[in-house]
This record gives C-alpha cells, structure tokens and sequence, in this order.
C-alpha cells in the first residue's frame, strides 16, 4: 500500500496525473475512511484540467472532498479540503455559467491553483 501512495511523488511533479489517479483509487477503496486520501483523490480529479470529461471530474473532486471535510469531523481543521472544495465548486459554477452563455469554450483558469496544490504535495 505505501508504493501505491508514493508513486505521487514520481507523477505529480511530472504532471502525470493520470497515472497517479488509479494508484490513489485503489487507496481509497483500501481505506474508505481515511479522510486525507478521499482529499488527496479529490485534488487529483481537480488537478486534472482540461480533459475530456472536466464537468464529470469537477464533479468527482467535490464528492471526494466533501467526504473528506465529512470524516474528519471538525472541518475547521482540514483547511486543506475546504479550499480544495471553494477551488471545486468555483471551477464547476464558472463551467455551467460559461455553457449556458451560448456554448463558449472554457479556459482552465485553475493552472495557479494546481501548481500550488502540485508545490505543496512536493515539500
């Protein structure tokens, strides 16, 4: 279980998400109670940018998040989720809005956010 959880440390500062989302999966479906890693997950999903499925992924990173804020009982001391979640549902209302203003294409205004989320993963 530690090599799936370290393999972080090898794709995130390559921006190979991807490749580090399933590792992280398999952890939460390992320890479903484990508050860090469902924000862990959640981040992931939100790191992930403009792929193909970004509205499902925004979707997925505010479950996970919230699941988080939800196990570790008092939120104020997981202030790491509570800004994933504003970052989260910010970036999904700024989706829905720029659809419903005739289809115009989104640009992923989030590229600060994740280099400080990928920055404080790598200290």
């Amino acid at each position: 279980m530690q090599l799936l959880g370290s393999k972080w440390q090898i794709y995130v500062p390559m921006w190979e998400i991807t490749k580090v989302l399933p590792c992280y999966e398999e952890l939460v479906l390992l320890q479903p109670q484990d508050a860090s890693l469902h924000c862990m997950l959640g981040e992931l999903y939100l790191m992930m940018g403009s792929s193909s499925s970004l509205l499902s992924n925004l979707i997925l990173a505010r479950k996970h998040i919230a699941l988080s804020l939800e196990l570790s009982g008092d939120s104020s001391n997981n202030l790491r989720a509570l800004y994933a979640l504003v970052d989260a549902t910010a970036s999904y209302l700024e989706l829905v809005e720029a659809s419903n203003n005739n289809n115009k294409k989104v640009e992923d205004k989030r590229g600060a956010s994740c280099e400080g989320i990928a920055s404080i993963w790598c200290r």
